[in-house]
Order: structure tokens, then sequence, then C-alpha cells
């Protein structure tokens, strides 16, 4: 029998493997395949069941937290596994087959063990290939940023948007974030995406406002891994230098996990982005556990409620209830409210009766790209549209037809 065992962290496999090679048999081999990967070869068990007991075992083995540099540590371990001869015949057989249980596994959430099944294969296939197209993605400029309208709850104007990241794949077509971001964590990919999003749309915003839209903030999305980078602040002084772009025109997006995985070192990295200008969301809030004596100590600027309290906040007193307690609350702390995926007019009529100060949703307009929404803007608030090239080159073919005639 062949484990494909996945620690979860670089920084722990030493730690990870001493404690494999000290709890397993003698008779059994250890093996670390590379990166954050290890291979366990058991000559005594054959039995499905009994594999899935060792794997749940060693699961629980490597969960306990590691001790690196004064932190604790914790690893989420996925484990794939194939058994000889039923699901390979060969050692390479086994290695592929037990790696893409491992993938498998992965894809159904860490700390999760599977057992090889035919077709398995051709998802970690599928997914090497991805990893592969989202490193030339980088390199291609691949990606699109489009935008979701904030909208004022009372008088209906749009005062900002989120940028939101599509990958524009040339032969899959347009890839959900759902699907490449999570990748793009796992290959240390966020990095680089997540500064060119920001560069982005702090290019965006000023040309925006020097085509006569009125000034709008845009807000980008922080990832918890990007939101620790040392150079974050660094990164955000540049992009709005090199855009001209003055720092409250842009918002920073934080899910409320992120912000409460260390309080205090959140604290330190909002006070320098407070200081600079840029403005703090913490979006999700309510599906976390933020402390409120945390929370009125974080700079921050708005409070997005989750989704999840939106869908059915006109049906479920429950949900009405939540949405009216966080509008209250953010108003205790002099924070705005933004509520997240309406879709619906009695969903609004809620919201407004509620208190909350902005919602965002397909009710007014789902993401779209630049150009289609500065049209949409102008459209809204009775702007004039801007004079393009295939507007001067129709003009022109009209008066000369005119001329002639």
């Amino acid at each position: 029998m062949i484990l494909g065992a996945s620690g979860g962290r670089m920084s722990s496999s030493r730690k990870s493997a001493r404690r494999l090679t000290a709890w397993y048999e003698r008779s059994d081999t250890v093996a670390r395949f590379g990166g954050d990967e290890f291979v366990l070869v058991s000559n005594s068990i054959a039995d499905p069941e009994d594999a899935a007991l060792l794997a749940t075992r060693t699961i629980e083995t490597l969960q306990a937290p590691v001790r690196i540099a004064g932190i604790d540590v914790h690893t989420s371990p996925s484990i794939g596994i194939a058994i000889y001869p039923t699901d390979g015949a060969s050692i390479e057989a086994l290695l592929a087959h037990a790696d893409a249980a491992m993938y498998s596994a992965k894809q159904r959430g860490r700390g999760n063990v599977q057992r090889y099944a035919p077709g398995m294969q051709a998802g970690t296939e599928d997914q090497v290939q991805l990893e592969s197209d989202l490193h030339s993605a980088v390199a291609l400029n691949q990606f699109q940023l489009y935008y979701q309208p904030k909208v004022d709850t009372l008088s209906g104007a749009v005062r900002s948007a989120e940028a939101l990241i599509r990958w524009v794949h040339p032969k899959r077509g347009v890839v959900s974030p759902a699907q490449f971001i999570p990748l793009a964590e796992e290959c240390g990919l966020i990095g680089p995406i997540g500064e060119w999003v920001i560069r982005e749309a702090c290019r965006q915003a000023r040309a925006w406002q020097d085509d006569g839209v009125p000034s709008l903030r845009v807000s980008v999305n922080l990832s918890a891994s990007q939101f620790r980078d040392s150079g974050l602040v660094d990164n955000i002084r540049h992009a709005l230098d090199e855009a001209g772009l003055e720092a409250r025109y842009l918002e920073v997006e934080l899910t409320e996990s992120a912000v409460m995985s260390d309080p205090e070192e959140s604290i330190a990295i909002l006070e320098q982005l407070s200081k600079m200008g840029v403005l703090v969301s913490v979006d999700d809030f309510g599906t976390g556990y933020s402390s409120m004596s945390y929370l009125r100590r974080f700079p921050i600027d708005k409070l997005k409620i989750d989704r999840v309290f939106i869908n059915e906040i006109v049906s479920r007193p429950e949900d009405a209830s939540i949405v009216r307690a966080i509008v209250s609350l953010a108003h205790s702390l002099r924070l705005k409210v933004v509520a997240e995926g309406v879709e619906t007019p009695a969903q609004l009529e809620f919201l407004r009766s509620a208190g909350c100060d902005e919602y965002q949703g397909y009710h007014f307009s789902r993401p779209l790209p630049a150009a289609d929404f500065e049209r949409l803007i102008r459209e809204s608030q009775g702007l004039d549209t801007p004079w393009t090239e295939e507007d001067a080159v129709r003009t022109h073919s009209k008066l000369a037809a005119y001329l002639r005639k």
C-alpha cells in the first residue's frame, strides 16, 4: 500500500518528516517526495479499511501543532491511497494513482482521505495543466478586472465599485476565480496576481477621473497571505504613486477570518493603511469569529454583510434579526455597512428600512468590464457619453455622404 500525503505547509516539512518516521513501523518506508509531499509505503496492510484507518491516524499525528520560531504552526494534511495490485501493478502506477487520489482529497477540503478511483488521474492532469497555464497567465497578462457597483441605498448613487478578477484563458474562456484563486494560493502565485490587481484598479480609477467620471472609489480584495506580506503597504503606496491616484479613492477588503487570525498584527497593518488614507472594509462579516474587544480597536471604515444573510432576509426572521444587529453594531462604532448579494426589490427595501448604507448585487448590476461599467455609470447619472474613435469615424462618414449629396 502507498499513501501520498501533503503536509500543507512547507515550513513544517522537516518536523512532519520526523513525526512520520518516529510513528511508522520499521518495516514501513517514509520518503519526502518533494515540497511538502511525502510517500508512505506499508507492506503489512492490504485491506482498504485498514489503509483508511492508517491514513486517518497519520492525519491525527500530523495535525498536532509544530513549534517553529516560538510560533505554533498547524498543518492540515490530505492523503491519497493506492493499493497493490488493485490500483496499480508497478511502482510508477501506484505513485501516480496515490498522487491523483491525494489531489482529489485536497479538493474536498484539508484533512481528507481518498482512495484512488478510475478517472481521478484525468482530473489531476487537468489540475497540473491549469497550474502551468496559470504561471503563463501572469507573464502574458491574461487577467482582466470586472467592476460591480456599490450603490447608496437611499439615493441610488454609485460612489464606489468592487474590482473582481477574471482569467481570460485562450482555450478555456473565462475561468472562475473560485477555480483559480485557491490554485494560486497553493502554488505561490497569489502574491504577483494580487499586486497586479492593486495596480490595475488604481490605474483604472485614475483613468475614469481623467475621462470626467465623478471620482469613484475602487475596492480590491486582499487574500490572507497577501495581507500578511511585509511588502503590502509599500506595494499599495507604489501603485497609488504610479497611477497618480489619491489614497482615499482606494479601498481594501479583508475577510473577517483573515483580520482575526492575528489581531495585534492586523491592527499594526491596518493603522499603516489608515494613515495613508486607504479605506478598509471587513468582508463576509457575520461568518467568522470577531471579538468585539478587537473590532472596536481595528481602524476600519466598513462592514460588509455576507450574502448568506441576504439570500433569505425577507423570509427568515433569524436572518433579518442578524442583519439589523450588524447594522446597529456598525453604526454604534461609526462604521458604514454594505450588503452584498442583493438580487430583489424586497431585499433592497428591507435593507433601506434597516438603515444599511450601501448595497451591491444583481438587482442593480452584475460585475462588468471597465468600459461597460463606465457606460452604466454615465447612463445612470445622466453624464455625457465620452467621444470615442468609433463615434468620430461614424460622424466623418455621415458628413462626407452629406457633402457628396
